[in-house]
């Protein structure tokens, strides 16, 4: 092992005190040129840039699945778009004429804007519990209960804030709220509402009814039909 090898490898910061100096260049010297650590030394490179070329390779050699998440965003916008052009909501707050705090009050404050109703549920919550409001979080400090409306029912409300997203009063508390009959202290937390058209089965019938003239109730064919085309069968 030639002398200029181990100066390169075993190279110290110069220290003041000459004597620290000499012992740490001789201690190290010393391991460059003992046989087993320098076999120790090569495998533990050998053994890092293995590790580290064949860490590349599997993460190469992955299949990358980039549609699901743009096909969920897809999905998603098109089940607002749907809420959107289906019922034309128009929200309002305390800054826009709505000064209501109940749910009569919204029904009278809709009636007189080109004789709208209470946006379903479906405008308000195209994704469904736990989604995002249509047109974004109304976040007050008590919470943000808007009034919408459900065929056969009066009274429902839907939280439109972050803490609890897209979630009827009525499942949460199975009850409604007083207060939405009466509006009695409710003005912290009823200041938005939103009016649409009056839509008969709503944004689900129009996906359905889109969708069904390429549905198949059944594949062409089956035993059944093959008994009838039998000979001898009529």
């Amino acid at each position: 092992w030639p002398d200029y090898y181990s100066d390169i490898f075993c190279y110290n910061i110069d220290y003041d005190d000459g004597r620290r100096k000499g012992y740490r260049y001789r201690f190290c010297r010393r391991l460059c040129e003992d046989r087993r650590y320098r076999l120790l030394g090569i495998i533990l490179v050998v053994g890092t840039v293995a590790i580290y070329v064949t860490s590349f390779w599997h993460r190469d050699k992955q299949p990358l699945n980039i549609t699901e998440a743009p096909l969920e965003m897809r999905e998603q916008s098109e089940r607002y778009e749907m809420a959107a052009t289906t019922y034309h909501p128009s929200s309002y707050g305390r800054n826009d004429g709505w000064t209501g705090t109940s749910y009569l009050a919204a029904m009278d404050f809709c009636l007189k804007r080109n004789k709208n109703i209470p946006c379903p549920y479906e405008a308000y919550c195209p994704l469904g519990d736990g989604g995002m409001p249509l047109g974004g979080f109304k976040d007050e400090h008590e919470g943000s209960w808007a009034p919408f409306f459900s065929e056969g029912s009066v009274n429902e409300w839907v939280s439109l804030s972050r803490d609890n997203p897209c979630e009827k009063y009525s499942t949460r508390f199975d009850e409604k709220p007083s207060w939405g009959l009466t509006g009695r202290d409710a003005e912290g937390f009823t200041r938005h509402v939103s009016c649409c058209l009056n839509v008969k089965g709503g944004a689900d019938s129009t996906l359905n009814n889109e969708k069904s003239s390429d549905f198949i109730a059944r594949p062409p064919l089956l035993e059944e039909d093959l008994e009838k085309v039998k000979p001898g069968n009529p």
